[in-house]
């Protein structure tokens, strides 16, 4: 890390500290600041309270803020991303976020895949994380940050600055957001075109999952095409062989739709209540395209003890121009997310050994001699 990646999260730490109140519902300040190249945005100067400047260079300014269901709530990382619609040249080459906690916490679900979906974010852009704790003298400074490192506020433990050291991690996109969708970035009538493209070949597939997926698709009929052209089923397989599916529900304002794996919640929760654990899951478009859960089906997953279920995914390999099978753990799909299951209930999230004998998909290799 650097002295200006110190000084910019003391910068964060004297907006988050002016904040006069926190959000009513969580009572926690998360202040984001995301910096821009300077020569991509200098025609922006016109738009002051936009951009914030320093040292002679821009960056956007985001708080979080949330409403009476906690569901409706924006972070700080989103609401300072927003304002790039204004410089669509724009490239962002750093993202500063500091939170009331002790220590550095990753943004969530919500906020890596909004970045993630945003061309103007380089994948290895670093994230420079940090909480209120200084690294070099280990105090608690919530209410004091003093950027300038005078007064009451300098280090005596810090050997390169006055300054408190706040940053305790930096970490890239590529490190919190794995396996992305193979939609990420990619406007839906691309898509369209994607899923189209390989979809003769992907309903041969004869993968248990992916047919009962398939199944659900028949049975179920998506009335709301128009208002976005890709819709999603979800299915679960069970260790007793039985299996759920649940449907993607659209709706007019796009964040008040249900995505599919999370309506999957009851019949989980309902077969370990009986002492029967999932063992895969799928996401399926009605292309055929298995996608990995998003955002809201990442934090389930991984917050509600399901890390251990496999994930079933397509993905793309650009050497051989083929669509290529992936399973991984769901808890591999959210790195550097907290535990919150094994810290309330003491117990280990892991299934029995059983787990590891799954069935892996074997049926798309004849797609290694295909060429987008």
């Amino acid at each position: 890390m650097s002295r200006t990646d110190q000084s910019d999260l003391l910068l964060a730490h004297k907006y988050r500290i002016s904040l006069q109140e926190s959000p009513r519902q969580s009572n926690f300040r998360v202040v984001a600041l995301v910096f821009l190249e300077k020569d991509s945005i200098i025609s922006s100067k016109i738009s002051p309270p936009l951009v914030g400047w320093i040292d002679d260079r821009p960056f956007l300014l985001g708080t979080n803020a949330e409403a009476c269901w906690i569901a409706n709530s924006i972070c700080a990382e989103r609401s300072a991303l927003t304002q790039l619609r204004w410089f669509p040249a724009a490239k962002v080459n750093k993202i500063v976020i500091a939170t009331d906690a002790p220590d550095a916490i990753a943004p969530g679900m919500l906020c890596r895949e909004f970045m993630a979906s945003c061309d103007q974010i380089p994948w290895d852009t670093p994230i420079v994380l940090g909480g209120v704790k200084c690294q070099q003298c280990k105090q608690d400074h919530s209410t004091t940050a003093d950027a300038d490192g005078d007064g009451d506020e300098t280090c005596a433990d810090n050997m390169h600055s006055n300054s408190h050291d706040f940053v305790a991690s930096i970490v890239t996109l590529e490190d919190i957001y794995p396996h992305p969708s193979l939609y990420v970035r990619s406007k839906p009538a691309d898509c369209v075109a994607f899923g189209r493209k390989w979809q003769d070949i992907l309903l041969e597939s004869n993968h248990k999952l992916l047919e009962i997926a398939r199944t659900a698709f028949e049975h179920e009929t998506d009335g709301m095409v128009d208002l976005h052209p890709i819709t999603y089923v979800a299915a679960v397989l069970f260790r007793d062989k039985s299996h759920a599916t649940a449907q993607c529900v659209k709706s007019l304002e796009y964040s008040c739709s249900l995505d599919a794996i999370t309506q999957l919640a009851p019949m989980l929760q309902a077969k370990r209540e009986r002492g029967i654990e999932a063992t895969q899951i799928v996401q399926v478009d009605q292309f055929g395209i298995a996608h990995p859960p998003f955002a809201p089906g990442r934090a389930y997953l991984v917050e509600h003890g399901y890390g251990h279920v496999y994930v079933l995914m397509h993905d793309f390999d650009l050497q051989e121009s083929c669509l290529i099978w992936k399973m991984v753990k769901a808890s591999e799909l959210a790195p550097m997310v907290p535990d919150f299951v094994k810290q309330t209930s003491g117990k280990e999230d892991s299934p029995t050994a059983e787990e590891d004998a799954v069935e892996a998909p074997s049926c798309l290799a004849r797609l290694n001699n295909m060429t987008l």
